[in-house]
């Protein structure tokens, strides 16, 4: 998934939480910036709790990736809520919103300043934090930086976020609609 051409993802996602219901009762944007916010807060927690995803174990459990009872079984074990899962649970949201807006997530259109490595995680997540609240951006702009950033991050922290992007979208097509929650 390396090489995956990001508008078509996320013409994917969207089509995909269309489809489990996700934008039946036409979100406002605010309400879709906070949900990423809210997976920002997830991987801030499973940080706090130092949970990682054991790709080692995963891989070696799973000699079949079609076998969805196994799929679901070893993603549950080794992934599920880890930093590298909501890390890509934040990934898939600001892909949804692109794929609604129609934002070409190949543009150059923002300044794609990367967080000081010297940042801490958290530190890292609330600048995201503040800029997807800011009224001085446009959404194209803050979902571009969003991603830009949530990229960089997971690149420091030595995470294949598309691979998880993968996973979990992967994970997502086992559960009910709306995943069982009200929005």
């Amino acid at each position: 998934m390396k090489n995956r051409d990001l508008n078509k993802l996320a013409k994917e996602v969207h089509e995909n939480a269309v489809k489990n219901g996700f934008w039946d009762n036409k979100p406002s944007t605010k309400h879709c910036l906070m949900m990423v916010i809210t997976e920002l807060s997830e991987a801030v927690q499973a940080d706090r709790k130092g949970k990682r995803a054991d790709m080692e174990d995963f891989n070696d459990e799973m000699v079949d990736e079609d076998d969805k009872v196994g799929f679901d079984i070893a993603f549950g074990w080794w992934v599920k809520d880890t930093v590298e899962d909501e890390l890509a649970d934040v990934y898939l949201r600001l892909l949804d919103i692109a794929g609604k807006e129609e934002i070409n997530l190949n543009s150059n259109d923002v300044t794609l300043n990367i967080l000081p490595k010297e940042n801490t995680f958290t530190e890292n997540m609330y600048a995201v934090v503040r800029y997807l609240t800011s009224d001085r951006f446009s959404l194209h702009g803050k979902v571009l930086y969003s991603m830009c950033q949530i990229k960089e991050i997971a690149e420091r922290m030595n995470i294949d976020l598309l691979r998880h992007v993968e996973l979990k979208m992967k994970y997502n097509q086992t559960r009910e609609y709306k995943h069982g929650k009200r929005y």
